[in-house]
């Protein structure tokens, strides 16, 4: 027995971290460790991807910098989808902008963009990976490949709520139906400018602006991994921005956390992929901590708060599993 949530008398929430959390509750009667070790890989996915750009010295910065964020610091502790949810997503435009060629990597490829949408619903917009694809090509063969590893992970979930619900998106249609809702008329006090607010209130003017300061410096030299980042990375921002009428500060973990990585790509400090025996400058050094400060100082207040109301939030919480 459980109660109805959204209309609906069947459980219908995104599989995978319900599924990871219930790994330790096999062990305990709580959930504790568990979002915890899910916050962890998630700044490991980010120090991955910003070695790409950068020499592993400025890379590091990313952990203390995406930990010290209110959203990531508070919701990390939490049995919640936010965070893990942009470490996948970080991941699959890790394997994206590597362009893959191969039969085997552009079915990983699929396969990981439905991980990330049986993690949380509104990623099945990575399934126009394919048009991409399709489009960069003018051949369906990656297109193909790339959907044959999508329905590998998405089909048994789907079969299931065929089975169980007589329609396979069952699950979605809460979320489908509100973005149908939203798209047409307000549902919703949501829109651009709280949208924006929830943005500064995380990473400040200071992180908006490295954010473009290290687009700019990626657009020329790295220009087909840009374009790869942007495709995956705008039409989740126009449907956020522009056709939800719902949304919360943890919502933007998957930009916030690319938006700082992309914010230390563009740190005035070399940013050639040195070896770390190589010696670095002091000065370079001192600018790159005092942007990283710039950023962070300002939600350093907010832990106190945040400890109090995790307190009484993760038991209530955790009833609902």
């Amino acid at each position: 027995n459980f109660p109805h949530h959204q209309g609906q008398d069947f459980l219908f929430r995104p599989p995978i971290i319900p599924a990871v959390l219930s790994i330790e509750l096999l062990f305990s009667n709580s959930i504790s460790y568990m979002p915890l070790i899910l916050l962890s890989l998630t700044c490991w996915q980010l120090q991955h991807l910003s070695e790409r750009w950068n020499n592993k010295f400025l890379s590091s910065l990313i952990i203390p910098a995406i930990i010290l964020v209110p959203v990531f610091r508070y919701w990390g502790q939490l049995p919640y989808a936010d965070i893990p949810v942009a470490g996948l997503w970080i991941f699959l435009i890790h394997i994206a902008i590597q362009n893959p060629k191969s039969k085997r990597s552009i079915w990983l490829l699929g396969c990981f963009a439905g991980l990330v949408f049986l993690t949380k619903y509104v990623f099945i917009y990575a399934i126009g990976l394919s048009c991409w694809l399709f489009l960069k090509d003018k051949s369906r063969t990656r297109a193909v490949i790339f959907l044959q590893g999508w329905f590998t992970i998405a089909s048994p979930f789907l079969l299931f709520y065929f089975i169980t619900q007589g329609d396979p998106l069952a699950a979605l249609s809460p979320q489908t139906n509100f973005a149908i809702d939203s798209a047409i008329s307000v549902v919703g006090e949501h829109d651009g400018s709280i949208w924006w607010e929830h943005l500064i209130s995380q990473i400040s003017i200071f992180g908006v602006i490295g954010f473009f300061i290290g687009v700019y410096r990626l657009y020329f030299e790295y220009h087909d991994e840009m374009k790869e980042i942007l495709v995956l990375l705008l039409p989740l921002i126009i449907l956020h921005i522009f056709i939800l009428d719902f949304g919360t500060e943890r919502y933007h973990t998957p930009w916030i956390a690319l938006m700082l990585c992309i914010c230390i790509a563009g740190l005035p400090i070399s940013n050639t992929k040195l070896n770390l025996k190589n010696q670095f400058e002091p000065r370079n050094n001192l600018i790159c901590a005092f942007m990283i400060l710039l950023v962070i100082t300002s939600n350093i207040s907010t832990i106190d708060e945040e400890i109090e109301t995790s307190e009484r939030y993760i038991p209530l919480r955790l009833d609902l599993f």
